[in-house]
């Protein structure tokens, strides 16, 4: 599972749909066990910090492609 599960600034929840494949051979579902999945569910996320960086050089370059 990746990215956002809701709208930022306007949902405080969102829904997250986990695809799960067949078993090419028998066809069958092979899900994670119960454990797993409930790990999954209740993992808060890791915190992330923007690298982005707003600096005079970015500020040059996008007004002289005006």
């Amino acid at each position: 599972m990746s990215g956002r599960a809701g709208r930022r600034g306007l949902d405080d929840k969102g829904k997250v749909i986990i695809y799960f494949t067949a078993n090419p051979r028998t066809g069958q579902v092979q899900l994670p066990p119960s454990q797993d999945i409930k790990t999954m569910l209740d993992f808060k996320g890791e915190h992330l910090q923007s690298q982005f960086r707003i600096k005079y050089g970015l500020l040059l370059n996008l007004l002289n492609n005006n």
